[in-house]
């Protein structure tokens, strides 16, 4: 059944950046670990910078934001990024665009990924934090969709399907 809320342009779909690849035969620029949902810049307002790692099958439920557009840079591993209905494997140096009101997921393919998300604006992280799981607490199970459901409509997000499967 299609969702009620009217579809960006063809145009605002997923968007993957190859450009920003590093050279073949190199990785991309290693800085500190990142630490999963660690927060690298914190601002009161506007956008919202996060960076963290995930082990593989770490995933997002297909969801609608109506507030923010959500920014990813793959600094390192592989990830699914699932918008509309595309479907984009992105490495190190992609960046992929997801934009609000388009129902988009995601999910780690490789054995672990690094990544920076922009939230824009910011707000959608205080979901994220509410719903997640400790990086040091082990994952039991897929997620309680129910719940997640609940906790998104506090946040402007509406969850309307599971997380992709690596």
């Amino acid at each position: 059944m299609p969702h009620p809320r009217p579809r960006p342009p063809v145009e605002r779909a997923v968007l993957l950046l190859r450009a920003l690849r590093p050279p073949a035969g190199r990785r991309a620029t290693r800085g500190p670990r990142l630490s999963a949902a660690r927060e690298c810049l914190r601002p009161t307002s506007g956008p919202r910078l996060t960076g963290g790692e995930a082990a593989r099958g770490y995933a997002a439920p297909r969801r609608i934001h109506d507030r923010e557009d959500e920014t990813f840079f793959v600094l390192d591993g592989t990830v699914r990024f699932v918008a509309g209905d595309e479907e984009h494997s992105a490495g190190p140096g992609v960046l992929a665009l997801l934009p609000r009101r388009m129902p988009h997921a995601f999910v780690v393919t490789s054995p672990n990924a690094r990544l920076l998300t922009l939230i824009t604006p910011a707000g959608f992280e205080g979901f994220v934090v509410e719903a997640g799981t400790p990086p040091d607490a082990p994952v039991e199970g897929p997620p309680d969709v129910e719940a997640l459901k609940a906790m998104g409509t506090r946040y402007g997000v509406e969850i309307i399907g599971p997380p992709p499967v690596p």
